[in-house]
């Protein structure tokens, strides 16, 4: 199992996180920049997803983050060979 780690505090768009992805080597070129395309190359993959920094984001990364998680749990669910961790959660002090 490949472990992918993306860390969302250095990405402050939306636009910028899918170029991220894209550039993953298990996407495809043709990867459409969308949760559906997310989940389609998910869903096909065996790999585990670190996601660093998802407390620590941008406006536009935190109000994406919920539809993106949505979408990492669908395709956790539809494959079995793919995982997701979030690595960081704020501290209470944090919060």
């Amino acid at each position: 199992m490949e472990i992918i780690t993306i860390d969302l505090a250095t990405i402050s768009t939306v636009s910028e996180l899918y170029d991220v992805l894209a550039a993953l080597p298990q996407f495809p070129s043709y990867f459409g920049k969308n949760l559906d395309a997310v989940y389609d190359v998910l869903t096909s993959v065996d790999a585990k997803l670190e996601i660093d920094g998802s407390y620590c984001t941008s406006d536009e990364i935190g109000a994406f983050l919920p539809s993106l998680m949505r979408v990492l749990e669908y395709a956790a669910k539809d494959n079995p060979s793919f995982t997701f961790e979030l690595l960081d959660e704020p501290s209470s002090e944090e919060e």
